[in-house]
């Protein structure tokens, strides 16, 4: 059975399943291979020098599992009622907000494996860019078509950065599988697929973004297109 909100909405996840197989083997490493240029000088290994390479996506996970001590959903998860009270920081907490310890580690746990080859190659920038058009895309999209629930959980993030995977592969078959079995995974019970579905969107948004920037990026010039100083 779903569980209810005391003001008598459902209470819904948002929890990415986390691809390891296909992250494994370098498959990610490969599926970006094409990008025209890294934001770093990349060294062999894909998770060498892990925290020069991937700041924002360390940060934003730091942050997350520091969040689950202090925010709780029932005021910090969004649903209409909340809004309703006047507790707009919903907008934002939401997605860093999390039920359980479970589904904390299963979201952080996407947003380094996916995200951070996503910082790696497209810079800090193209992370934040997807971290925040992700989770506000599922958020809006809870908020328009299922507001009563109360959601909470950053696989709306998860979701855009496998959006963005998605796009910017030129072999998709892994960041397909990786997609797929997710997007299934948003109909289970319990589950908020509209966050999920939502995020998606926000990545596809993002991904839209990165690659008309690096279009516009001069031939031969190094590093991606944006740059955070």
């Amino acid at each position: 059975m779903t569980p209810r909100s005391p003001s008598g909405g459902r209470v819904a996840r948002r929890r990415s399943v986390c691809g390891a197989f296909c992250v494994g083997g370098g498959a990610i490493d490969e599926a970006l291979r094409w990008a025209p240029m890294s934001y770093y000088s990349t060294p062999s290994s894909p998770y060498a020098d892990f925290f020069r390479t991937r700041k924002v996506t360390a940060a934003l996970s730091v942050l997350i599992i520091a969040c689950y001590f202090v925010l709780k959903p029932s005021w910090a998860g969004f649903s209409a009622y909340a809004l309703d009270s006047g507790h707009w920081w919903v907008l934002v907490t939401n997605f860093f907000t999390h039920f359980s310890l479970d589904h904390l580690l299963f979201n952080v746990m996407m947003i380094v494996l996916v995200g951070g080859e996503i910082e790696r190659v497209f810079g800090p920038g193209a992370m934040l860019l997807t971290f925040f058009l992700g989770g506000f895309g599922g958020t809006l999209a809870v908020w328009a078509f299922d507001p009563y629930s109360l959601t909470a959980g950053a696989s709306s993030a998860g979701y855009a950065v496998m959006g963005v995977l998605f796009v910017m592969s030129r072999d998709k078959r892994g960041p397909a599988v990786l997609l797929g079995i997710n997007i299934l995974y948003s109909f289970f019970p319990g589950v908020s697929m509209w966050g999920h579905i939502g995020g998606l969107v926000g990545g596809f948004v993002a991904a839209g973004i990165i690659k008309a920037m690096f279009r516009r990026q001069q031939a031969g010039s190094r590093g991606a297109p944006w740059s955070m100083g």
